[in-house]
């Protein structure tokens, strides 16, 4: 928890917002001193906190935003009930809070599954319901978009797992594995295949060392490529004739943001590299994102240009340019998508990209998005299966309306609902019957 990439964690806490074990005191020794005074002046200006409430303060050190304290119910056999209700306040309140201080994500923990005594199963079916009902709220969600939820007991992981499946079984939840670290320093984690066959794969390894057809680079307006840790990587493994090629082709001494300049690979094991220049993160005030975008739609035009069938490219921007990796990720998987699907490409069959095995806020980042995108192509086949069986059922109602007699023409109205209800009527109980077989049929392909 004191590790996970989110804007806000959870803390499990007591009424006195003493972090003194558990989860509490790693937390406390991971923010810093400061998180106890805040909690300390909290209680002493508002009094304790009750049970299934909960408060934010600042992360101190920690990589998230925000700390959002809750206080979770200790079990009791004798009111089970009372401390199923409370569980869910604490996890529903800690939504709220991260929603009212405008966060996009959030970090559960198994909130009373520790010294409070909650059975694991009980605990992990209570919190996906909890955040069910907060899902469904018309409401709820706000910017939140993410809900992890965080421990480190296998048991625990697998009971969370369960729940989630069991109570988001509608929406085909995809359960990912965390990610293990790898001895190689190239190692492939992830990937997505978009509806026309283009590969996109999330390696953790160094760009220097891809063996794709084309490599991109980002570079300085200047074209000094000592300048950066990408394009330094990349001279020194394809020699000093890339830096020649780049002022050869360039002919300018000055590029402008978003020009992107085309070498051969030389001593690198690609035919092409794609060197970018991408301007500094600006704050969301000027055109970055812009430029990214259009670097990025540059890149793989020109490599099915080429006829070339793979890429690599790293996460722009991330690094002394200060481009949000959230941003960049999104940004990145979505514009090869939406290349995909408008240019259906022939040539370019895979797309790398490659994050430094060190960076590994980039890779949860990335990982995340990757996740995303699984979930939209999954709710997108679903939406099209819902619309094929309703135009069969029409196309069935259609035929039927010219057999029925002495009857008002049957009507099928479409709503945006995952449960619909069909009134049927018929003039003898033959018809009635051939209709719901028919119906079971279509619903069953």
């Amino acid at each position: 928890m004191c590790s996970v990439s989110a804007d806000a964690v959870v803390n499990s806490a007591n009424e006195e917002l003493q972090h003194l074990g558990g989860l509490s005191l790693a937390l406390l020794r991971a923010a810093g001193p400061q998180l106890q005074k805040t909690s300390d002046d909290y209680i002493a200006k508002n009094g304790r906190l009750s049970i299934g409430a909960a408060i934010v303060t600042d992360a101190g050190d920690l990589p998230c935003k925000y700390i959002v304290h809750t206080v979770g119910p200790r079990f009791s056999d004798f009111d089970q009930s009372t401390a199923v209700k409370h569980l869910k306040q604490a996890v529903q309140e800690s939504l709220r809070q991260a929603k009212r201080v405008e966060c996009s994500s959030i970090a559960l923990p198994a909130i009373s599954s520790g010294v409070f005594g909650f059975p694991v199963d009980l605990c992990a079916d209570t919190i996906a319901e909890a955040v069910r009902e907060y899902c469904d709220d018309p409401q709820g969600v706000g910017l939140l978009t993410e809900i992890q939820l965080v421990d480190n007991n296998d048991n625990t992981i697998k009971a969370l797992a369960s729940a989630v499946n069991k109570v988001f079984s509608d929406f085909e939840p995809i359960m990912m594995e965390p990610l293990q670290e790898e001895e190689d320093s190239s190692s492939e984690m992830m990937e997505l295949t978009t509806a026309e066959g283009l590969k996109i794969r999330l390696c953790r390894g160094n760009i220097q060392d891809q063996t794709t057809d084309v490599i991109v680079n980002t570079i300085g307006d200047n074209m000094n490529l000592n300048q950066g840790a990408v394009s330094k990587a990349l001279l020194q493994a394809a020699g000093p004739n890339l830096q020649s090629a780049v002022n050869s082709e360039a002919k300018a001494p000055v590029l402008q943001h978003g020009d992107v300049v085309i070498t051969k690979g030389f001593e690198l094991s690609c035919q092409k590299v794609f060197h970018s220049v991408c301007p500094a993160w600006d704050n969301g005030e000027g055109a970055a994102e812009e430029v990214l975008i259009r670097i990025i739609r540059f890149c793989l035009e020109q490599a099915e240009k080429f006829e070339l069938a793979s890429l690599s490219i790293p996460a722009i921007g991330t690094g002394n340019l200060h481009f949000p990796r959230d941003l960049v990720s999104r940004v990145l998987l979505n514009e090869i998508h939406s290349y995909s699907h408008r240019r259906t490409p022939f040539h370019l069959r895979e797309v790398l990209i490659v994050v430094h095995p060190s960076d590994s806020p980039t890779v949860d980042c990335f990982s995340r998005e990757f996740k995303r995108q699984a979930v939209k192509r999954k709710i997108r086949r679903k939406s099209a299966r819902k619309s094929n069986l309703f135009s069969g059922l029409s196309s069935f109602f259609a035929g039927l309306r010219g057999r029925l007699s002495n009857t008002a023409d049957p009507a099928l109205e479409r709503k945006d609902s995952d449960c619909a209800v069909l009134d049927m009527c018929a003039d003898n109980e033959k018809n009635l019957s051939q209709a719901k077989r028919r119906i079971t049929d279509l619903i069953c392909d």
